[in-house]
């Protein structure tokens, strides 16, 4: 390749990640707290109807009242992030901080982000998803330039989404002869992607995603309150109703009741956050609210408790968790029988 095509992907130069993912956070919280008198009367239509409020009364705005201790309940809700104790702890756990898939990601030999060509996870599913829950359709029409250089004054959305979209990919082979999917976005900063974790409103014993692991880390509560949430696993898109439509921010989680894919979701955040009942164990596909967090996530002081499924214990890989807690600030506790 000619070394003016490899400058363009090794020179780039732009605005940090983190400061992408502050303009980012920010801009959609303020397009998210918009009032929306159809989402309003949506809710107040599914509390009237609902068997469980049918004692109430809930004419006027009195089903608001409601609506504030279901709300109080989904904040109050740890946020977990589910892991295979056996993938991280059958060493010891020397890493620092959490890393998302884009991170992690090898980079070809003109520095372009190579995803693997995962079957569990196929990168052109995947970076597609993940662009289309992150940014309204209405940003595609945003002006990338201003007056003023860089993402401030004001939140200009086409410059935030050109470091943030992977955008159009490509399967090539790398030089090991393994394929892998690059971005054609010579901005794309892989460090602005999110971070997946779970809500786990249902108080679930291992954690908000047990499909992805059955220990969890519960993060420090400070990460809720600039994470933007989705009803669903975004993974499998429409199918579940996770499109950026979706997206609730943490003043508004109550909303998610409106955007729910199914009854059953909505049935077991009343349950939990109305009834305080507490939950078991379930299919993450029917019951996961979805939290991305926008910022890194070092370990230490930022996990409030490791939980290691019950199973470990008395093995090398809860002696190795311990180490891990230890190191990071954070309690070992065992979940589960």
């Amino acid at each position: 390749m000619p070394d003016r095509v490899k400058k363009l992907w090794t020179k780039v130069t732009g605005p940090s990640a983190g400061l992408v993912q502050q303009h980012y956070v920010k801009a959609r919280q303020a397009e998210l707290s918009r009032r929306d008198r159809g989402l309003e009367e949506k809710l107040a239509q599914f509390f009237r109807e609902h068997p469980t409020f049918a004692h109430l009364d809930l004419s006027g705005d009195k089903w608001l009242e409601v609506y504030y201790k279901i709300n109080k309940g989904l904040q109050n809700s740890e946020l977990t992030i589910n892991f295979k104790a056996e993938n991280w702890f059958s060493t010891e756990n020397t890493y620092d901080s959490y890393t998302q898939m884009y991170e992690r990601a090898k980079t070809d030999d003109f520095g372009r982000v190579m995803l693997p060509n995962d079957l569990m996870n196929q990168p052109h599913q995947r970076t597609q998803v993940d662009d289309k829950v992150t940014f309204p359709k209405a940003w595609d029409y945003a002006p990338e330039s201003h007056a003023k250089r860089g993402l401030s004054p004001g939140i200009r959305t086409g410059a935030i989404k050109k470091h943030m979209a992977f955008g159009k990919g490509e399967y090539v082979t790398g030089a090991d002869g393994q394929l892998g999917y690059i971005s054609m976005n010579p901005h794309f900063n892989s460090k602005t992607k999110q971070i997946f974790a779970g809500l786990n409103y249902r108080r679930q014993p291992h954690g908000a995603a047990i499909d992805y692991g059955t220990s969890h880390l519960v993060l420090h509560p400070r990460f809720k309150v600039n994470a933007l949430y989705f009803p669903g696993d975004t993974f499998y898109g429409e199918t579940s109703n996770a499109g950026v439509k979706k997206q609730v921010p943490y003043p508004a989680l109550g909303s998610l009741l409106a955007y729910a894919p199914n009854m059953m979701m909505q049935n077991a955040i009343i349950a939990s956050c109305y009834l305080n009942q507490i939950l078991p164990d379930a299919d993450v596909i029917l019951y996961l609210i979805e939290a991305h967090i926008f910022s890194d996530l070092p370990f230490a002081n930022n996990i409030v408790s490791v939980r290691l499924d019950a199973k470990h214990v008395g093995t090398d890989i809860a002696v190795n968790a311990r180490k891990f807690a230890a190191k990071h600030g954070a309690k070992l506790e065992y979940v589960g029988k």
